[in-house]
């Protein structure tokens, strides 16, 4: 990174005193991504006076009740969202767009001109009309996102639109992220959304909950055995009235068939009714169990969507088991966005929270991203997998906070030391956590009001990067004292501690101890293994994949000195490529594209050699 020019030092310090005093301004309309496919407009069947209906509510949002606090410009970018993508040629809604993407304040609209609630009323009957159609897959994606729209301009949401929601939802939240910008610190509507969603989930599971255990009772994961288990055989007689309950909760899981690769997405928990013979089996107790201690719940992975196959999950909780509806079971689903490989992952630590949060009836916290996991002896918390490639997955998500192991903070200030990337630290920030019971209470809980303290001051600081490198700000007194400031309010904020602890070591260029070099060595390393006489193939190729995904990822910050290098290791797996899924490599085309791969690998080796780097091994 450039260090700052000194003779601008005085004018930034003065800047950063200034901006770090100035509460958060809006950041104001954020075109919206339409080429993201959220729905297709083809497939959504209205009357022409229907859809013109819910086009000029939807326009109404955008241009007009400027002078109304509840409606701000997050709720703009949904409106004109969903508006241009039902129809692309809206005449309303593509002036609004225009204008407010020039920062100017659109004209009203002849309709729906001062009438929230008419605006609330047309976008609900919308939906209503959506869900009593013929089912239609579109309908399905559409619906929820209506409906969301409406409550939150409505000035008391009543109770059955809230259930309907939440069943529309089916406990998952909405994907406005992936093509809106939303700002929840500034802009009111978000903030409502999120409430109205956490208590459309409470409505809709309070007729089937269980009542919350009474305060002083053993963590969800603790163990106790002397409690009378009810026979499994006494279903109560309203079961078949039983309403799904659905929870989930953001994570980083970790695939075992491909070690140090970290995966982001939502890990979904529904207890519902067995719907087949296998479901129902899963209530029979397995050969040789003890009867005297708690049965396995009536838990399993699902075949379908985008979940990893062979998900372990949790098979005893005590305390729980009194909680369970007997006759119901247990689904998970871990989703994802692009391709995943074939393996499995643990899924103990969030069904954990899944569970105890689905049996409570409590509301998992939508701020908070769950990485790591613990042994299945209970102890000790561990994250499976990098460092930085888990930060890197959990920012995918977009979400403010990510809830890391307290023996990840070793490794991350080891990490930013050699490769000085304290971008890492900011966006989607780092939280330790120490405890299991810890991870549980605070999930589902709601975001503490010193995290959200905290978070204002980190983006502050965050806010001077654009004029002064974040290595070099670690290293400023002023900056260190606010970050001392962070810590005070909350210990275990790991992205403040790591840029403060980052920010007492003196500056370092040595290339031996780059972090980028070091990556670039680990991900080419095996490989020179094609130089003996037998090397492990079937193991170079389940890991080429990532190999050739994390130099990829080096390529946006690698130095300019290991830029050669970093394109020799680059072009060495493009040739080698080709050899790893050869059937046949006793071939003379075999032969001579193994010479392709050793000359290839002789670069690379010549590139370290010419920085200084010790030689690979073979």
């Amino acid at each position: 990174m450039k260090s700052c020019d000194p003779v601008l030092l005085p004018f930034l310090l003065t800047c950063l005193s200034g901006i770090l005093l100035i509460p958060g301004v809006s950041r104001g309309y954020d075109a919206p991504d339409f080429d993201y496919d959220l729905f297709s407009a083809d497939g959504i069947f209205f009357e022409k006076s229907e859809q013109e209906s819910l086009l000029e509510a939807l326009a109404s949002i955008a241009s007009n009740f400027h002078g109304q606090s509840n409606v701000d410009d997050d709720l703009r970018e949904k409106a004109v969202f969903i508006a241009l993508n039902i129809e692309p040629l809206h005449y309303n809604s593509r002036l609004a767009h225009l204008a407010l993407s020039r920062g100017e304040i659109p004209e009203s609209t002849s309709y729906f001109v001062d009438s929230l609630s008419a605006v609330s009323e047309a976008l609900w009957t919308a939906s209503s009309h959506l869900r009593s159609r013929p089912i239609e897959p579109e309908h399905g994606k559409l619906v929820p996102y209506l409906m969301e729209i409406s409550l939150t301009i409505h000035p008391d949401p009543p109770i059955d639109r809230l259930k309907d929601y939440a069943k529309a939802t089916r406990g998952r939240e909405l994907q406005w992220s992936k093509f809106t910008q939303l700002d929840p610190i500034t802009n009111k509507s978000t903030v409502r959304s999120n409430m109205l969603f956490k208590e459309a989930q409470t409505h809709l599971s309070s007729p089937s909950s269980p009542k919350k255990s009474p305060s002083g009772q053993s963590p969800p994961d603790s163990v106790t055995t002397n409690e009378k288990i009810p026979d499994k055989s006494s279903v109560v007689s309203s079961l078949a009235d039983f309403e799904p309950i659905s929870r989930s909760v953001a994570s980083v899981r970790y695939v075992d068939s491909e070690p140090g690769l970290a995966l982001a997405g939502q890990v979904t928990l529904t207890i519902r009714l067995p719907e087949n013979a296998s479901e129902r089996e899963l209530f029979l107790l397995p050969p040789g169990a003890d009867p005297t201690l708690p049965p396995p719940l009536p838990l399993f992975a699902s075949s379908e969507g985008d979940s990893l196959t062979m998900i372990e999950v949790p098979r005893e909780f005590a305390n729980i088991h009194k909680s369970w509806t007997l006759g119901t079971v247990g689904e998970f689903l871990f989703e994802t966005d692009g391709a995943l490989p074939v393996g499995k992952t643990e899924l103990r630590f969030p069904a954990m929270v899944l569970l105890k949060a689905a049996l409570t009836g409590a509301v998992i916290n939508p701020d908070i991203i769950l990485a790591g996991d613990f042994t299945a002896n209970g102890s000790p918390l561990i994250l499976n997998g990098p460092v930085n490639e888990t930060i890197e997955a959990a920012r995918q998500l977009e979400q403010p906070y990510l809830m890391l192991p307290e023996s990840a903070r070793d490794d991350l200030l080891s990490y930013l030391r050699s490769s000085e990337r304290l971008e890492l630290l900011f966006g989607t920030e780092l939280i330790a956590f120490s405890s299991r019971y810890e991870v549980v209470n605070r999930t589902i809980s709601p975001t503490l009001p010193g995290w959200l303290e905290a978070s204002e001051a980190f983006a502050e600081i965050e806010a001077v990067s654009g004029k002064m490198a974040l290595a070099d700000l670690a290293r400023n007194a002023r900056v260190q004292e606010r970050l001392q400031g962070i810590l005070e309010l909350v210990p275990n904020h790991i992205s403040a501690w790591a840029m403060l602890e980052f920010g007492k070591e003196p500056a370092s260029n040595g290339i031996e101890t780059d972090g980028t070099s070091q990556e670039i060595a680990r991900l080419i390393q095996p490989y020179f293994e094609l130089r003996s006489e037998s090397p492990d193939i079937n193991t170079l190729r389940q890991n080429f994949e990532a190999a050739e995904i994390g130099l990829s990822r080096l390529r946006r910050n690698v130095p300019l000195e290991l830029r050669s290098y970093l394109s020799s290791a680059e072009d060495a797996l493009q040739i080698i490529e080709p050899y790893l899924y050869l059937s046949n490599r006793d071939t003379s085309t075999a032969t001579q594209k193994l010479g392709d791969v050793n000359e290839a690998l002789a670069r690379v080796a010549t590139e370290r050699a010419k920085l200084g780097l010790s030689p690979p091994e073979i």
